[in-house]
């Protein structure tokens, strides 16, 4: 059952996330966000400022404890901090997201024609492992100070995404997630067939604002 919590707030199946709806309430847009390490369902709120009024927008909490605050959308476990966590290690989660989209949707009445998702930092990671572990019809995807899990590139089958457009941006300075990964990342998914841009910016772990720009004109297009 769906019930409001606070305006665009919502709960279901104990997923909590904010949603806005679209002008046209018949519309099939919808965009799913994904927070970074640590955020929440708010977190990636300032993004969709310039979206297109015909989206369904869809920022979802992460489901696991980050730890001293915010959420993660992967369990928290003893790791090698030096190393990305393997792309496996995103399959649960991955398939949970489609889980919800497709109870989401059925409240609605909406066809999951074309999806469309937007991820930043561990939330771009996630954007990956959908891209290339499930069946989701993604037509845009924006990866923000990203990285493409470990072993990701083993799942990349050549034309799997060439229905794909994905907006890629990073900051030369980031100090999280090194500039190296997300160049690592587009190569991959060029492979898997996808039509990749690029957005690079003399910045840190944020989006710059030449590609924040960039960012709306990519949905809008």
């Amino acid at each position: 059952m769906l019930t409001g919590i606070n305006g665009d707030i919502n709960l279901l199946n104990n997923w909590v996330f904010r949603i806005r709806k679209p002008i046209v309430k018949t519309s099939n847009r919808v965009l799913l966000l994904f927070h970074g390490w640590s955020g929440n369902e708010d977190s990636m709120w300032v993004f969709t400022k310039d979206l297109p009024k015909d989206y369904w927008i869809i920022s979802i909490r992460a489901p696991y404890s980050a730890g001293i605050k915010g959420y993660s959308w992967l369990e928290l476990k003893p790791r090698n901090t030096t190393l990305l966590p393997e792309i496996e290690e995103f399959r649960p989660i991955s398939e949970m997201v489609v889980k919800f989209l497709t109870d989401w949707a059925e409240i609605y009445s909406i066809s999951l024609v074309n999806i469309d998702l937007m991820g930043f930092s561990q939330g771009a990671a996630l954007v990956c492992a959908l891209l290339l572990l499930t069946k989701t019809p993604i037509g845009k995807a924006a990866c923000l100070a990203g990285f493409m899990p470990e072993g990701g590139v083993k799942y990349a089958n050549s034309g799997q995404c060439s229905d794909t457009r994905i907006f890629i941006a990073h900051g030369t300075n980031d100090e999280l997630i090194p500039f190296e990964r997300s160049k690592e990342m587009a190569s991959i998914l060029q492979f898997a067939g996808a039509k990749v841009e690029k957005c690079i910016e003399n910045v840190g772990h944020k989006l710059g604002r030449q590609c924040f720009i960039d960012l709306g004109l990519f949905y809008k297009e």
